[in-house]
C-alpha cells in the first residue's frame, strides 16, 4: 500500500468491534490492576508494599501503548510504496522494528517520569541501580517489540486476506453479470 491508503485504514481498523474490544479489554486490565493488588495487599500482613496510584498519566500510558500495538503496529507492515498489500517479511519486520522501537522509546520514556514522580516522595523506597534499571528497560523493551511487532503482522496480514477475498468476490460478481450479459440475446440488447 502507498502510505495515504495505509493511513486512511488506521481510523477503519480501530473502529472495528474486535479491535475496539481488545483495546479497551487491554487498558482495562492495565489499569485495573492496581485496585485489585491494593485489595490483596490490604489482606496480607505488613509492611505492605507501595503501589503508585491510578491517575490520568497511567491511564494515558497505558492507553497509548494499547492503541499503538493493536491500531498503529500494522501500519509498517502495510507500508510498501507500490500496490502490494503486504511488505516482503525483511522489509516488513525491518520498518515494524524501527516504527515500533521508536514509539515504544517515547511511551517507556513517559513512563519512567511518571515512576520517578510517583516514587520520589517515598523514603522507604530503596534506590535501584543504574545496571538494573538498564537492563528492566531493555527487556520491556524487548518483549515489547516482540508483541507489536508479531501483532502488528497478523493484524496486517488478516486485513490483507479480507481486502483479497473481497476483491474475489467482486471480480466473480463482475463474471457472473458478464456471462449473464453474454447469455441475453442479441434483440433483447
Amino acid at each position: 500500500m502507498i502510505l495515504r491508503e495505509a493511513l486512511h485504514a488506521i481510523p477503519r481498523r480501530l473502529k472495528r468491534p474486535l479491535i475496539l474490544g481488545m483495546i479497551l479489554a487491554f487498558t482495562a486490565l492495565g489499569v485495573g490492576y492496581i485496585p485489585v493488588m491494593a485489595m490483596v495487599i490490604r489482606t496480607a500482613p505488613p509492611p505492605h508494599p507501595y503501589l503508585p496510584p491510578v491517575t490520568f498519566g497511567l491511564i494515558l500510558n497505558t492507553l497509548l501503548s494499547v492503541v499503538h500495538t493493536f491500531g498503529l503496529s500494522a501500519l509498517p507492515w502495510q507500508w510498501t510504496g507500490d500496490d502490494r498489500r503486504l511488505a516482503p517479511a525483511g522489509r516488513g519486520l525491518l520498518q515494524s522494528v524501527l516504527f515500533s522501537a521508536s514509539f515504544s522509546a517515547l511511551v517507556m520514556l513517559m513512563r519512567l517520569d511518571m515512576l520517578k514522580q510517583t516514587y520520589a516522595h517515598l523514603p522507604h523506597v530503596p534506590d535501584f541501580p543504574e545496571a538494573f534499571r538498564v537492563v528492566a528497560f531493555g527487556l520491556s523493551m524487548i518483549v515489547g517489540l516482540f508483541f507489536s511487532c508479531l501483532i502488528g503482522f497478523i493484524v496486517a496480514f488478516w486485513e490483507a486476506r479480507q481486502a483479497e477475498k473481497a476483491e474475489a468476490l467482486k471480480r466473480a460478481e463482475e463474471a457472473r453479470w458478464a456471462l449473464l450479459k453474454a447469455q441475453m440475446s442479441p434483440h433483447v440488447l
